[in-house]
């Protein structure tokens, strides 16, 4: 028996009992799949450029006196203790972000 005849036997009463339960089933299936919220990607704000600028490495000339050298390691230190303050100020500012 194919579709056509099979449709002609149901009677008016039974196919809109049918169609009414194809109906109930694809809104049961629509509903059901915006059951759960899609994850959304926290927004992250960009780090100020200022606090990525880098920080110059001092250089220790060809032929160094004993004096360069200290000079240098002075230096060294000097720039070793901005980068220690650039990334303090990335983690505060990391922090006031996230409280946001």
């Amino acid at each position: 028996m194919n579709a056509t005849a099979y449709n002609a036997n149901l009677r008016p009463c039974a196919m809109r009992r049918l169609m009414n339960a194809l109906i109930a089933v694809c809104l049961l299936l629509l509903l059901t799949s915006c059951a759960t919220a899609l994850p959304v990607a926290p927004l992250c704000p960009a780090v100020p450029a200022v606090l990525l600028n880098p920080v110059q490495a001092p250089e220790l000339g060809t032929d160094p006196s004993w004096r360069d050298v200290a000079l240098y390691a002075a230096s060294m230190r000097s720039a070793l203790h901005q980068c220690n303050v650039d990334k303090e100020q990335i983690r505060d500012w990391s922090a006031r972000s996230a409280e946001q």
